[in-house]
This record gives C-alpha cells, sequence and structure tokens, in this order.
C-alpha cells in the first residue's frame, strides 16, 4: 500500500475557499487514502483530527497516522537582496493571493494608515503568486493610489528574497481565515522575526502564546497591533521578541528521520 502525505483538508471543511469542484475531488482524495494507503502522514494534530472525522463520518476505518511537523529551512542572506524601493520598517505578507489568505484585510488597513499616517506610513510587501477568485485584492494592488507608495508586490520572489525578507521585517503578518499548518509563520519565528496572526488552531500547535493574535475580522485590532509594532519602541515587539528565545522550530532532518520510523514501524 502506499504511504500518504496529507497537508489539510481545508476544500472539504472551508469549500467557500476553494474552486467549485475541489470539495468532490478532494473528498474523493481522502475516500481513497483511507480505503487503499498503508500509512499517512499528516502535519498536525489540527489535519489529524479533521482526516479522522472525516473517515468517521464516511464510516471508513483510518490506517496508522503520524503527525509530523513540516520542517523550516531558509537559505542565507544579505540585505542587498531586498528590493531596490525597500524602506524600513516593512511588514511582509506571504504566501499565494487567494480569499482564504485574507490580503484584502490587510490591504485596507494600509489604506487607512496611508489616509492617517501620510508620508510615516510603513511598507507592506506582498509575497506570492495571484491565485484564484481574488478581483478585489488585484484591485487594491494595483487600482488604491493610497497605498500605491507604502506598497511591494512580488509575485517570483527567489527563495533568498523571501528569507532576506523575513529576517528585515518589523512583523509577518498572517491574517488567515484557514490553515493547514502555517509554514510562513514557523519560518518567521524560526529566524526570530515576530509574527501577528488570526489564533486558527494548526498555528496555536507550534508557536503557542509567542505571536500576538488578532481574529481574522477584528480589523481594530489588527490596526492598534501594526500601529504599535511600526514604532522603533515598540513594547509588544520587544515582549514578543523575548517570547521568541523559547520558540522550537522543526529541522527537515528532524521530519524526515520521524517519518523513516514511521515507514520501518509499518513494514
Amino acid at each position: 500500500g502506499a504511504l500518504v502525505f496529507i497537508h489539510d483538508l481545508i476544500p472539504i471543511q472551508f469549500p467557500e475557499y476553494s474552486h467549485p469542484q475541489e470539495k468532490q475531488l478532494h473528498a474523493q482524495r481522502m475516500r481513497n487514502t483511507l480505503r487503499h494507503a498503508k500509512g499517512i502522514i499528516v502535519n498536525s494534530r489540527c489535519t489529524e483530527s479533521a482526516l479522522r472525522s472525516f473517515a468517521e463520518s464516511h464510516h471508513l476505518p483510518c490506517p496508522p497516522i503520524l503527525v509530523n511537523p513540516l520542517g523550516y529551512e531558509l537559505p542565507a542572506t544579505d540585505e542587498a537582496q531586498q528590493p531596490d524601493r525597500l524602506r524600513k520598517p516593512f511588514f511582509i505578507l506571504l504566501g499565494t493571493i487567494e480569499p482564504r489568505k485574507n490580503h484584502l484585510l490587510i490591504l485596507t488597513l494600509w489604506r487607512e494608515m496611508a489616509r492617517r499616517c501620510g508620508d510615516k506610513t510603513p511598507q507592506l510587501v506582498v509575497v506570492g503568486r495571484r491565485g484564484w477568485e481574488c478581483e478585489q485584492v488585484v484591485d487594491m494592488l494595483e487600482r488604491c493610489d493610497a497605498i500605491q507608495p507604502h506598497l511591494i508586490e512580488l509575485n517570483n520572489a527567489s527563495d533568498e528574497q523571501v528569507a532576506a525578507l523575513v529576517r528585515g521585517a518589523r512583523a509577518l503578518l498572517m491574517p488567515s481565515f484557514a490553515e493547514g499548518f502555517g509554514m510562513p509563520v514557523q519560518e518567521a519565528l524560526a529566524c526570530g522575526t515576530p509574527v501577528i496572526s488570526t489564533p486558527l488552531p494548526a498555528i496555536l500547535e507550534f508557536a503557542g502564546d509567542i505571536p500576538d493574535y488578532a481574529e481574522p475580522c477584528d480589523g481594530v485590532r489588527w490596526m492598534q497591533l501594526l500601529a504599535d509594532y511600526s514604532r522603533p519602541d515598540s513594547p509588544l515587539r520587544a515582549q514578543q521578541a523575548a517570547r521568541l528565545t523559547q520558540f522550537k522550530d522543526t529541522k527537515w532532518q528532524d521530519h524526515f528521520d520521524k517519518a523513516d520510523r514511521f515507514v520501518r514501524a509499518l513494514d
């Protein structure tokens, strides 16, 4: 039998964030996996819980499951790899531009910050390819005059560029409505960059109380956090920097060693 890695069940749990046919396709993938896989690896207890609920609702037994968080590895960088227009302070949004990632909230807040702060508005660096059903976000990126002086969009950034930007940011922003793991959060915390995130179960699972959290629809809370983190003497950022020393990341070698032990135990 096959060994299958499952990242998430988001198309089943939140079909509104996926292509119209994706819920049915992903459900068929999960049924085939449960029926035929010798073992399953998932990236979080959150994904495991979703899979077990799916199996129970479809009256299917689960093969052995290993919860095995994804690994972290950002390449070495220097600031020369950052975009020419970049200035500090800046924040980074990292991930495919799609409705689930909630870019629209952050862009709307940046428009308001530009109105309030003018030239003192921090920069926002949006890193990721443009995905599907994101017309409103694209309209903001391309046609919102107020945020243009404070916005950099990178659709094809190299790993080195991404790493340099993550390391240099005031914070990584993760306003998502749903995640199976939240790798950008792990990458940021592992290299010492604070995170402002929605309190999603998958992220709480490995990040704990280190990030500052705000619900994905709580624009007031997000604005308060952004205003604080923009200050050179930000108290909240300093407090998170102290908590960051306790973060325990997973290296890719640890991930694959754990997978290898699981595979051997299945034989």
